[in-house]
């Protein structure tokens, strides 16, 4: 027995991509994790610890803080890339 009408809940069915003309119920096709390589989530993260690696005075820990900081960001990775040197010590000592 199946259930029609408002009491119909094809809960065991996946939609397919094209159940609708309007473009807004389309399903996007994302790449997978490996497919977006270091592109997608690494934006900026090289060009951050490279910055990172030249302040000589930064201990381990303030290094890892931001390394763990920017690494999930890219917001935070480009404003850390953009700020000024005297900030951006600033910023580090507060993490």
């Amino acid at each position: 027995m199946s259930a029609t009408g408002v009491h119909a809940h094809p809960s065991n069915k996946v939609p397919s991509g094209s159940d609708s003309s309007d473009p807004e119920f389309k399903i996007i096709d994302e790449p997978e994790v490996g497919e977006m390589g270091i592109g997608a989530l690494g934006a900026g993260m090289k060009e951050c610890q490279a910055l990172l690696n030249t302040m000589e005075d930064l201990d381990e820990d303030s290094y890892n803080k931001v390394l763990e900081k920017l690494h999930g960001d890219v917001l935070w990775r480009q404003m850390f890339l953009d700020m000024p040197e005297k900030r951006r010590i600033a910023w580090i000592k507060k993490l």
